[in-house]
C-alpha cells in the first residue's frame, strides 16, 4: 500500500461514520462510475480524485487543480466537471460534512450549479442504507432464530400487550421502544399466529386509558384498552385503515372529544399500534426502515427517526431501563452489532468495485442471453478470475438460473456428481443427480466454485453465498435464501 493510501485510510477513520461507510459503499462507486462515463476518463480516475480530497482535507481546489492538469478541457468544461464531481460524489453525504465545515452546496451554487438536480443522488443513498438497514434485520433476526426460545418471548410480550401496555404507551425513552420492537418484529417473524393472539390480548386489556365518561354503544364503560379498541371497531369495522380514517375518528368521535391532548395522543398511539400488530408486513415484504416498527418511535422532544444510516445505532444501542424488560436480549454489550453485519456484507471495497463493474459490463454485453452467460462463468472459473465469477453468479442468480443451470447442464451436472461423490460421498451424489436443483446443492456448488476452485477465504466464499441468497429471497425464493449467516460471536460469514 503506498503512502498516499494509507493517508486515506487513516484520515477517512477520523471522519463521521455515516461518511466513511458512504465512501466504502457500492452506491458510491456507482456514483464514480457514471463521472468516469460522463467525462470519459479510465477507469479508477474519479476514485483517485477521491483518495486525494479526503487526504487534502475536502479542500476543493485541490480535485479543480488536479482537473485542469488532467483534462484537455476548456474552462467552462472543467467548471462543469467540478461541479458535478461536488453534486454526484460529495453532495449525497453532504449534511454530516456541514459538520466538518465543508459546504458542498454553497460549493455548488458559487459555481453556478442548482443544488436541486443533485438530491437525486442522496435520495438513492439513503434508499440504499434503507435496504441494507433490512439486510441487517432478516440477518439478525435470522440469527435470533437459532438462539431464542420464541414461545418464553411469545408468553412475555402476551403478558406485556393484556396487562401493562399502559406503560409502554407512556414511555418515552427510545431505548425501552426499540428493545420492545426487535421483540414484536422478531416473534412475528417467527410465531404464526401471534399476531391474532396480540390483538386479543389488547382487546382483553383492562387498563385505564383515560379519564372522562366513556361510552360504549351507548352504555356507560370503563375506557379501558380494550373498550377504545372495540369503539373504534364499532364505527370503523375491523379491516384496515390508513391516517385519514384515524384522523376522523380522533377529530369526530364524542369519546375523543372529551380528552386533553395527551389522552388524545395516548388513543392515537394505542391505534397505531393496533393497526401495525393486525396488519404488520413481513420482514420479505418490507420497502422501507419505517416499516419495521411497531411502536412508533418518534418519541417527544426527539426529532423523528430518519432513514439515515444513524437508525440503525439507535436501533441496536438499546438498555434495559429500569423497570423495563427486554422481551428479547439483543446483545446489549455489543453496540456496534448492526454496523460490523454491514461492514461484514460490503467486503472488501476495491474487490467489491471491480464485481460491480464486471456486472455492468457483462449485462451490456449479453443482456438476458442466459446461455452466453453460462460460458463466461465457466471461462472465469477456468482462469481463476474471482471478481467476474462473483459478478456472473450475481447476474445468474438475478436471473434465477444457477439452479437451472445445475440442472440443465449435463457435462456440469455429471462432472459435479462425480467430484462430490469422490469428496461428500455416493449417496449424495446420486441425490444430486435426481434432485439438482434442491437448494442445499446451490450451496454446496458455491462453496465448491468459491473455495476449491478459486481459493477464496471460507469467510469471504460464505459473504458471497449471502448476498447470492438475498438476490433470490427478494424475488421470493425463499427457499434459496438460507445459504450463509454472519456469526456475530466470530465476526465473520459461515455457510448454514
Amino acid at each position: 500500500m503506498d503512502t498516499l493510501t494509507q493517508q486515506y485510510f487513516v484520515k477517512l477513520s477520523l471522519l463521521p461514520e455515516d461518511v466513511q461507510h458512504y465512501f466504502d459503499s457500492e452506491i458510491s462507486g456507482k456514483f464514480l462510475r457514471e463521472l468516469e462515463k460522463k467525462y470519459s476518463t479510465q477507469m479508477g480516475y474519479m476514485a483517485d480524485l477521491v483518495v486525494d480530497i479526503v487526504v487534502n482535507d475536502f479542500h476543493i481546489e485541490v480535485i479543480e487543480d488536479r482537473a485542469r492538469k488532467d483534462f484537455k478541457f476548456d474552462d467552462q468544461r472543467v467548471k462543469n466537471f467540478i461541479i458535478d464531481f461536488l453534486g454526484i460524489v460529495l453532495y449525497p453525504v453532504h449534511e454530516y460534512l456541514e459538520e466538518m465545515s465543508v459546504d458542498v452546496a454553497g460549493e455548488i451554487v458559487k459555481r453556478g450549479g442548482s443544488v436541486e438536480e443533485y438530491n437525486k443522488y442522496e435520495e438513492e443513498w439513503a434508499d440504499a442504507l434503507g435496504n441494507e438497514f433490512i439486510e441487517a434485520i432478516e440477518e439478525f433476526s435470522s440469527k435470533q432464530s437459532d438462539l431464542v426460545d420464541f414461545k418464553n418471548e411469545e408468553n412475555i410480550l402476551l403478558n406485556m400487550l393484556e396487562k401493562n401496555f399502559l406503560r409502554v404507551l407512556k414511555d418515552n425513552n427510545i431505548n425501552s421502544v426499540s428493545l420492545l420492537n426487535s421483540g414484536l418484529l422478531a416473534v412475528m417473524n417467527n410465531v404464526q399466529g401471534f399476531r391474532k393472539e396480540a390483538i386479543d390480548a389488547l382487546l382483553r386489556n383492562s387498563e385505564k386509558m383515560t379519564s372522562r365518561d366513556f361510552f360504549l354503544e351507548d352504555k356507560m364503560q370503563a375506557p379501558t384498552c380494550g373498550n377504545w379498541l372495540k369503539d373504534f371497531i364499532a364505527q370503523y369495522g375491523s379491516g384496515d385503515f390508513d391516517s385519514l380514517v384515524l384522523s376522523e375518528f380522533l377529530s369526530k368521535s364524542k369519546n375523543v372529544e372529551k380528552l386533553d391532548a395527551p389522552e388524545k395522543d395516548l388513543i392515537e398511539k394505542l391505534l397505531i399500534i393496533y393497526r401495525n400488530i393486525k396488519f404488520f408486513i413481513p420482514s420479505e415484504d418490507i420497502n422501507s426502515p419505517e416499516e419495521l416498527y411497531i411502536i412508533p418511535v418518534s418519541i417527544e422532544a426527539e426529532e423523528p427517526i430518519k432513514s439515515k444510516a444513524g437508525i440503525l445505532d439507535r436501533f441496536y444501542k438499546g438498555g434495559n431501563e429500569k423497570g423495563v424488560k427486554a422481551p428479547i436480549d439483543i446483545q446489549k454489550n455489543d453496540n456496534d452489532t448492526a454496523n460490523q453485519v454491514l461492514d461484514a456484507y460490503r467486503g472488501d471495497v476495491a474487490r467489491e468495485a471491480k464485481v460491480a463493474g464486471f456486472a455492468d459490463e457483462m449485462k451490456k454485453k449479453f443482456g438476458q442471453d442466459n446461455k452466453a452467460i453460462r460460458g463466461e462463468f465457466f471461462i472465469a472459473v477456468r482462469n481463476g478470475d474471482v471478481e467476474k465469477t462473483v459478478a456472473i453468479l450475481r447476474i445468474l442468480a438475478e436471473m434465477s438460473d444457477i439452479e437451472n443451470m445445475l440442472a440443465e447442464d449435463e457435462k456440469l451436472n455429471k462432472f459435479l456428481a462425480s467430484a462430490w461423490e469422490k469428496s461428500r460421498g455416493k449417496d449424495l451424489a446420486q441425490e444430486f443427480q435426481k434432485d439438482p436443483k434442491n437448494p442445499k446443492f446451490m450451496k454446496i456448488f458455491l462453496q465448491y466454485v468459491l473455495e476449491e476452485r478459486l481459493k477464496i477465504k471460507m469467510g469471504d466464499a460464505a459473504r458471497v453465498g449471502a448476498q447470492i441468497g438475498n438476490i433470490y429471497k427478494k424475488q421470493g425464493k425463499s427457499e434459496f435464501s438460507k445459504m450463509a449467516y454472519f456469526d456475530m460471536e466470530h465476526k465473520e460469514f459461515k455457510w448454514m
